[in-house]
Order: C-alpha cells, then sequence, then structure tokens
C-alpha cells in the first residue's frame, strides 16, 4: 500500500489507496482540475506502510504534516472494520489547536454493508462519503467532496439511523472520560458545531454562546445561534419584532438565533453553529438518570469545538471548578476551550497553573465582562483564538493582524 500526498490548488492531498489503483485516483483528480495536468508537475511524497496501516497513527501524522484531505479508498483495503475504527479513533482524539485534516471516504460499492458502514462513519465524524451513483461519476462526487466540504447536517439522517441508546446507558461524558469504543460510538464531532457549557446553573454559557455567535459574524462567517426554549421564550418578549416570517428563529446582532435543543434543527446555509448546552453536572453522582442532561452531554461530546465556562466570582464557585477539575483526564482538559469569568490576574493565574500541572498543554483565557445586550463592537484577541479551530484557514491570523494594526480591536 502507497500513500501519497500532493500540492494542488492550495489544497494538500493525501491518498490511502494501493499502488494499483493509485493512478485512477490520480487521473480523476486531475480531470477535475484538482491536481495541475501532469507537464505543470505534481510534486509527490511516498512513503510505503503494510497493508494493514496504522490508521490514527498515520492520520495525526498527516494533520501535523497539514495534509488539508486525506482520501479514502474503500476497496484497496481488506481489513475494513479497522480503517473505520481507525478514523473513528483520529477524529476522536484530542487534536492540536490547527487546521485540521478532512477525511473524504470514498465507498467500495461492492460492500454488502455500505448503508451500516456509512451509518458508523457519519457517527464517529466523517461527513465526506461518497459512492458512485447514476446520474453523476465517481469522478464528480469526489471533486465536490475535495472542493466542498460537508457539514453534519448534510449526513443528520446517517447519524438519527444509528442505534438509539437510554439515557442510563449513554456516556457520561461530564462524569469520566470516554473509553476508546466510547469515542468511536458517541463522538460524532461537527466540524462547524461549537458546544458552550457552564460548570453550574447561571455560569455565563449562554452569555457565551453569543459573544462567539457575534464574532463569527464579525469574521465574515454565516453563525446560528442554538438556545434552549426558555432562552427563546425571553427573545420571544424582548425581540419579537427580531422573529422570521416562519416563526422559528430570530435575527439579533447579525446572528439567526433557534429555541431548540441540537443543531439537527439549523438550515446547511450556514457555516457554523453555536450550541448553548447550558450547564452540565460535571462528576457529579446519579446525574445520568437525567435524561435531558445526558442528552445535552452527548451533544456536547460531538461538537468539534467544545467550550466550558468556569466562573471565579465567590468562595462557593471553586466547590464546582474543583468538582469539574478532578472529574477530567489531562486529555479531556486539553480537548476544551476552557474560559474563566469573573476572577482577577492573579486568581486567573493560579487557576491555570493548577491546571497545567495536569494538563501542560490546556488552553484557557480569562474572560472580559460583557455586558447585555452584547452587541460587541469590537473583535477580542482570545475570542479569535478561542475560535480558531474552527475558522477557514487564514481567517484567524488576518483578523489578529488587523487588530494589532489598529492598536486594539474596534471594528
Amino acid at each position: 500500500m502507497d500513500k501519497r500526498t500532493s500540492e494542488a490548488g492550495g489544497l494538500r492531498i493525501g491518498i490511502f489507496t494501493s499502488e494499483e489503483r493509485f493512478p485512477v485516483f490520480e487521473n480523476m483528480l486531475r480531470v477535475q482540475r484538482i491536481l495541475p495536468d501532469a507537464e505543470d508537475g505534481n510534486p509527490v511524497h511516498q512513503e510505503r506502510f503494510s497493508a494493514n496501516p496504522d490508521w490514527k497513527k498515520t492520520l495525526q501524522e498527516w494533520d501535523r504534516a497539514g495534509v488539508d484531505v486525506a482520501i479514502v479508498d474503500d476497496a484497496a483495503f481488506a481489513d475494513k472494520d479497522a480503517m473505520v475504527a481507525g478514523l473513528g479513533y483520529f477524529l476522536a482524539s484530542p487534536q492540536s489547536r490547527q487546521e485540521r485534516l478532512r477525511p473524504v471516504f470514498v465507498a467500495d460499492a461492492k460492500r454488502d454493508d455500505v448503508r451500516d458502514t456509512l451509518v458508523k462513519l457519519a457517527s464517529s465524524g466523517v461527513y465526506d462519503l461518497v459512492i458512485a451513483s447514476k446520474g453523476a461519476s465517481l469522478a464528480d462526487r469526489l471533486a465536490d467532496a475535495v472542493r466542498n466540504p460537508a457539514k453534519r447536517s448534510d449526513v443528520t439522517p446517517l447519524i438519527k439511523a444509528s442505534p438509539v441508546y437510554h439515557a442510563a446507558a449513554a456516556p457520561a461524558a461530564a462524569d469520566r472520560p470516554l473509553t476508546r469504543t466510547e469515542q468511536v460510538q458517541y463522538a460524532a464531532r461537527g466540524k462547524s458545531v461549537i458546544a458552550v457549557a457552564g460548570i453550574m446553573p447561571r455560569s455565563g454559557a449562554t452569555n457565551c454562546s453569543i459573544v462567539l455567535a457575534r464574532h463569527l459574524a464579525m469574521l465574515g462567517q454565516t453563525p446560528a445561534l442554538v438556545v434552549d426554549k426558555r432562552t427563546g421564550s425571553g427573545f420571544t418578549k424582548g425581540y419579537r419584532y427580531a422573529m422570521a416570517p416562519d416563526g422559528k428563529s430570530f435575527r439579533v446582532n447579525g446572528v439567526d438565533i433557534f429555541p431548540a435543543e441540537s443543531p439537527a434543527v439549523v438550515p446547511r446555509r450556514y457555516s457554523h453553529v453555536v450550541l448553548d448546552v447550558g450547564y452540565l453536572p460535571w462528576g457529579q453522582k446519579g446525574s445520568s438518570d437525567d435524561e435531558r442532561l445526558a442528552r445535552m452531554g452527548l451533544e456536547f461530546s460531538k461538537a468539534d469545538l467544545q467550550v466550558v465556562y468556569l466562573p471565579c466570582c465567590s468562595p462557593a464557585d471553586f466547590e464546582y471548578l474543583n468538582r469539574f477539575f478532578e472529574s477530567q483526564s489531562a486529555s479531556d482538559l486539553e480537548r476544551y476551550a476552557i474560559g474563566v469569568w469573573g476572577a482577577t490576574d492573579e486568581l486567573f493565574a493560579m487557576v491555570r497553573d493548577k491546571f497545567a500541572e495536569k494538563a501542560p498543554e490546556v488552553f484557557m483565557w480569562n474572560v472580559e465582562v460583557y455586558r447585555w445586550p452584547l452587541s460587541l463592537g469590537k473583535l477580542t484577541p482570545d475570542i479569535v483564538e478561542v475560535l480558531r479551530p474552527v475558522l477557514p484557514r487564514g481567517v484567524a491570523d488576518r483578523a489578529l493582524r488587523g487588530l494589532e494594526a489598529r492598536g486594539g480591536g474596534e471594528q
């Protein structure tokens, strides 16, 4: 087997396939103008490995090397279970705060279990699924998947087709780290979904969600904000003139707001969905018996960017903070973006040092005080850094250069 990567049209593309099948994919990508013509030159890096590659390790290496798209040729591999599991392990593993590699899965049409395989892949976070069908060539479908990344909403029917578990059987994402099996089974990571959870009731998660959505709008993205029905009722009373004609959403300060409990309600026209999870009972006994909390914990674990809000406004807050800290492994903490609000610089430094002893790569920031109605006429460098993993390449750096040039952040 060979894995090859090539620079093309601003994208670095890698292909998992056999030596015999590589020319087929190379030709499809050239015909579709994704790879340059042969006479224009096509620098290719080739590395040999066994017929049963270490999928997670290889994908992580490609991710660190800056490969944008990994095309996986299903027909080239005999151990298909290992391939599906390996893709799931890669997507469920803690990621660096860099741009992420995106797998594009080209299904073997001769599989007996094609649909079951697609369901498993979609549920583990692989959304770019290519299969030949009437009315479109495989080359056309592959080119479309490479050029136009799919969103979680595009494969929602497949995700919904995966088994439904009782709340008591669902992984207690807020209580303990997921096992590797649970990661593959539950951690469908929406590339454009940002979930925000607090560690206690009224911890500020809703305000944080609005701030993130507003920043996305100012960064040129098209965000939607999903809030619970209680918050939605508040918007109904306070922003009744901002309601959409269909009565399903509100538009406030450039952000469309949907009262619901899942990103699945949001139409596909949005580039990002910010989900206000509310609070999760991190480390509390018996929390898995609450069906809604278990469901929101799952939604949080599926998100591509997981933001945790820690209040430090009074001594009582430290009981919640310590319970959250003790319930999370180092890899859990390093997966989150953790905001600390209400803390002085000295207290923030103390909390950050405590977390860094356990998780050296933890990402934390000292949250500004945002006053309602959160119109936010400026970008803040901290929030731009929080959003970096889910922004198109280069957007965060351009925004930070602009802020530096302006000497503050006014937009």
